[in-house]
């Protein structure tokens, strides 16, 4: 899952699952083999589901348990999908593994969601882990790299 089409093939699947455009999404999960989206149930807006894209295609949608959360706080995290490039993804994923510079570096996930409570901007963050360290990549939703930590 981390080449632009492959992105792309996944996320046309999952709002054709999900029925609605753009998706109003809180959360993106991305693994070498699939790609999870927590997006609101268009018929239900205050509820949350988790699609999940593997193998070809969508399993059977999961609730997710927004409970806790403050009155507001669901829509001051939502992104439309829209807003996310597969390509600026793709690049990022593939120059995570040299930025962190650590040795025998791999991602192992990519996460993109609003960077609340430091800041309303969508943030993309690439997970890499090595042979003695585990980093993470953080960039914006263009791709521009805020930090390695």
């Amino acid at each position: 899952m981390s080449t632009a089409p492959a992105m792309t093939q996944a996320l046309q699947a999952i709002a054709a699952k999900v029925g609605g455009s753009p998706m109003k999404v809180l959360e993106i999960d991305l693994t070498d083999d699939s790609m999870a989206i927590q997006a609101v149930d268009p018929a239900k807006p205050t509820e949350v589901n988790e699609f999940t894209y593997r193998d070809g295609s969508v399993q059977d949608p999961q609730p997710v348990d927004i409970s806790g959360s403050d009155p507001g706080a669901l829509e001051q995290n939502l992104f439309d999908d829209s807003s996310i490039k597969p390509a600026v993804v793709a690049k990022l994923i593939v120059d995570a593994v040299p930025a962190s510079k650590i040795d025998g570096a791999k991602v192992v996930s990519t996460i993109i969601k609003r960077n609340l409570p430091f800041s309303a901007d969508i943030q993309i963050v690439v997970n890499v882990s090595g042979t003695r360290a585990t980093k993470q990549v953080r960039a914006t939703a263009d791709g521009t790299v805020t930090g390695i930590v």
